[in-house]
């Protein structure tokens, strides 16, 4: 069914654009998604959600405890459009509630973190899903997100400044994951079929002048 639609909704996109599609499909994976714990700001957010898309990684949960999730459309570029993004903000703390729903459905969780026990992105068990969590500019993630991780992760660092900007740690957090994944043979990061012809046609929607009419074609024709 999603195949079928996604070959209806292609006959309206450039050569251009099918083949831009699947050469980051190829890449595309939710075995590691990312976790924002209650960033706040904009230009941060905005190029983190850029690197995650850059990087392939298709979901990014952002928690909204005491600031509202926005984006600086001059840093983004765009990529929030490619990119899963899911808001919790329902109660006075979402942070438990989100980590709660990525461990039932079976992610380990990595908290960003200065403590001395944590371990580098170098030595971060890739071998199940795992979930990313980022902090906040200022304190870092939140003692829910600790207490909830399975690993402290910490990038190695050799001056006098305890932490990176958020933006950058999670380049370089990213930029690691990625090269493990795609020097491993064992471990089965890739999308299966269905999410791929699922992500196809959202993708192919944000394309279209009017996907709701297209679609509405398509199923009066079927």
């Amino acid at each position: 069914m999603n195949s079928d639609l996604y070959q209806y909704l292609s006959t309206f996109l450039s050569e251009g654009k099918k083949e831009h599609f699947e050469d980051a499909l190829k890449w595309r994976t939710r075995h590691v998604p990312l976790v924002l714990d209650d960033i706040y700001n904009p230009q941060n957010i905005s190029a983190i959600l850029r690197t995650a898309d850059c990087f392939g990684i298709q979901d990014v949960h952002i928690i909204e405890n005491d600031h509202e999730f926005s984006v600086s459309k001059r840093v983004v570029k765009g990529a929030n459009k490619w990119l899963s993004v899911y808001q919790y903000r329902d109660y006075s703390d979402n942070t438990g509630p989100c980590l709660d729903m990525l461990k039932d459905k079976g992610y380990k969780i990595a908290a960003s973190s200065i403590h001395t026990d944590a371990i580098s992105p170098e030595d971060l068990p890739l071998n199940e899903p795992i979930a990313v969590v980022l902090g906040a500019e200022k304190n870092g993630v939140s003692e829910i997100a600790l207490s909830k991780a399975d690993y402290h992760l910490k990038i190695p660092m050799y001056g006098f400044t305890e932490s990176f900007n958020v933006s950058v740690a999670c380049a370089l957090i990213l930029q690691k994951i990625r090269e493990r994944l795609n020097e491993s043979s064992d471990i089965n990061w890739q999308l299966p079929s269905a999410e791929a012809d699922k992500l196809r046609i959202e993708w192919a929607k944000k394309c279209l002048r009017n996907p709701q009419e297209i679609i509405r074609q398509y199923h009066a024709g079927s």
